[in-house]
């Protein structure tokens, strides 16, 4: 056997082998595909009668070799390969009809009359836009049990052998907006490869559900390829339920491997689209068992429902919340009332405006039900003067009341070598309205630090004249080459 990579238009080296006594032709037609990336190339497999021996009736029985099979005779290459972009390989056949409609005029794969110009198919409607003929195919040839019959006394043969393709499988994704379904995106997987025996990308043709890990919703699976998988997300929303039907009725649990098929004697796809239908949650949800969960997922939008005493001894509150409006809400599972202890959040940023457990509080946000305990806010060394600044233990400024229920609070605030401008503002629980159902539990302690030089300290505020008013409010002295022996005044 021999085989040739040739264009359609060059047949020199074709007639050369039947020349030299190479009768029998067999041509894979890419069919659309391209053989090593090159558009317009015919394989052809040419065989001498003469290298095989005939059986009692005097034919010989030739087993060919699939195109890409690796044990093909390489002719110096690396190896053959066909491709087409988001198609795969179905088989190769051997008859290729044109389908038409019940006028007789060629049709597209949605039913559309085309016209041929220039070799090439267009739509009937407008003449100008290109579109594809639909063929259908039989014949499918099996390379591990079909053979091609020769008989020396029939002269020449030919065989042409057309590669069939099937666009990549789909899933597409569907969300509810209100009465009506949206598309939101699509997956696309080699249903041929998957499913060949022995595949590593086997369990490509299933979707895995989201689910919530380490207190955040996971939209991303492994594949046992190492690739990952990301099931689509709407921004704002949290998955809830996914279905097979619009209806709502055939409930998908944990995972659903795609129902499309192939039926191999016609070539075509049977359901090569599944449809899956998302429901969600309007709000990023987050179930928070630990304080490390909540530290890793900071979002000033996120929704977040504690389900046990956090502490935060050796973690970092995240600055997102200390710095950050807060929008969203936080408040304890099934209404009870857990702690969030030993939380310090140190401030040395010289360009924050708001600081706290919550930098502020936007008049959407809700927290509920919720105890911090121990906590600490401490207004560190800023190098230049703040103007506009709100600080407080809770937070720098509450926008609205009603945005707080049921929310206790104990802590210190500590105030160190910071230079503020004007129109500062220092509240021990908080500014703006303060007194939105947050009872502390104990008196919010204040202390003044300066800078250690040794022998003494070097302070930027003076401790001596530190006014706190009824509503926690502190006004402060700044003060420049004060030294005194203590690291740190309490003043309450």
């Amino acid at each position: 056997m021999i085989f040739m990579l040739t264009s359609c238009k060059d047949n020199s080296l074709f007639n050369k082998r039947k020349e030299e006594g190479y009768k029998i032709s067999v041509r894979y037609e890419a069919n659309g595909g391209s053989y090593l990336d090159r558009e317009g190339v015919t394989l052809i497999d040419m065989f001498n009668p003469s290298d095989y021996v005939a059986d009692q009736d005097g034919t010989i029985h030739i087993k060919l070799v699939e195109p890409t099979d690796p044990r093909r005779p390489s002719g110096g290459r690396e190896g053959i390969y066909i491709t087409r972009t988001n198609y795969f390989l179905v088989g190769w056949y051997k008859e290729k009809t044109l389908k038409t409609n019940t006028d007789g005029k060629p049709i597209n794969e949605d039913g559309e009359p085309l016209v041929l110009k220039d070799n090439k198919y267009y739509l009937e409607s407008d003449n100008e836009t290109q579109s594809e003929a639909l063929y259908e195919y039989s014949g499918y040839w099996d390379f591990e049990n079909n053979t091609l019959d020769y008989n020396p006394e029939s002269g020449e043969m030919e065989l042409t052998l057309y590669a069939v393709w099937s666009k990549y499988f789909e899933f597409n994704y569907y969300y509810q907006d209100g009465d009506e379904w949206k598309y939101l995106g699509s997956t696309t997987f080699d249903y041929k490869t998957t499913n060949q025996e022995g595949s590593t990308t086997s369990d490509k043709d299933t979707i895995y559900l989201p689910r919530y890990v380490d207190g955040a919703m996971n939209y991303n699976h492994r594949y046992q390829n190492n690739s990952i998988y990301t099931f689509p997300k709407v921004e704002g929303y949290t998955f809830k339920e996914a279905y097979t039907d619009m209806n709502l009725t055939e409930k998908i649990e944990d995972s659903f491997e795609h129902t499309g098929s192939i039926d191999y004697e016609t070539g075509k796809a049977i359901n090569p689209v599944q449809n899956i239908y998302i429901t969600l949650d309007k709000g990023e949800y987050y179930y928070i068992k630990n304080a490390s969960e909540l530290v890793a997922n900071p979002n000033l939008n996120g929704i977040y429902i504690i389900e046990n005493d956090l502490d935060f001894t050796g973690l970092e509150w995240p600055t997102v919340f200390s710095l950050g409006e807060f929008k969203g809400k936080m408040y304890s599972k099934d209404s009870g009332n857990f702690k969030l202890s030993n939380i310090e959040i140190y401030h040395s940023n010289d360009s924050a405006k708001y600081g706290g457990i919550f930098g502020s509080i936007n008049e959407d946000a809700l927290i509920k039900n919720l105890t911090f305990e121990n906590i600490t806010l401490d207004l560190a060394y800023v190098g230049r003067r703040n103007r506009d600044t709100n600080f407080g233990l809770f937070s720098g400024y509450i926008n609205n009341k009603n945005s707080i229920d049921n929310v206790k609070l104990s802590g210190e605030v500590r105030i160190g070598p910071i230079t503020l401008g004007e129109d500062y503002s220092i509240n021990l629980v908080a500014n703006g309205d303060s007194s939105a159902n947050i009872t502390t539990l104990s008196t919010i302690h204040l202390s003044i630090y300066g800078t250690d030089q040794g022998d003494v300290y070097n302070y930027t505020i003076n401790p001596d004249q530190v006014e706190i008013d009824e509503s926690g409010y502190v006004t402060l002295v700044s003060v420049t080459g004060l030294k005194k022996p203590n690291e740190k005044y309490v003043i309450q």
